[in-house]
């Protein structure tokens, strides 16, 4: 957490995560002890970091930002753990995932972004902008819990 918090005090990111959205994020990343953990908005690393703490040995954690500065600096944090993948670009490069963190701004970028689906209900839409309605950080989910 340190580290990426000198990144964004050095160069100057303001966006990074509260300390309330990031033991969110912990719990988060711990409730998939073998899946994957994906977060759009890199920034300098600080929620990756919270992500990264509540990450189990089986699970992985990818994390794209566009910024490719931001993006370099903060794979630095996290280069001695294999699980974890800082890339380059938007967030299309995630692909397929359950859940995925996003900030405000994003998310309305995200949604803006997705293929208009006929099928899709107006409930599960507002479902998806409503974290973006709090102006707060939010998870998404797109496709139901397993009920196994």
């Amino acid at each position: 957490m340190v580290a990426a918090e000198r990144i964004a005090a050095e160069t100057g990111f303001t966006k990074s995560c509260l300390p309330e959205v990031g033991r969110l994020l912990r719990l988060a990343a711990a409730s998939k002890p073998d899946g994957v953990v994906a977060e759009s908005g890199t920034g300098s690393g600080v929620g990756t970091a919270w992500l990264h703490s509540g990450l189990a040995a089986g699970a992985r954690l990818v994390t794209v930002e566009r910024d490719e500065e931001l993006a370099r600096r903060a794979s630095g944090v996290f280069a001695d753990d294999e699980r974890v993948s800082v890339m380059t670009g938007d967030w299309r490069l995630l692909g397929p995932v359950r859940w995925i963190f996003a900030g405000p701004e994003r998310l309305a970028r995200h949604l803006a972004a997705l293929p208009k689906c006929p099928q899709e209900t107006t409930l599960r839409a507002l479902r998806r902008l409503a974290m973006h309605r709090t102006r707060r950080p939010g998870l998404i989910r797109e496709d139901p819990p397993d009920r196994t």
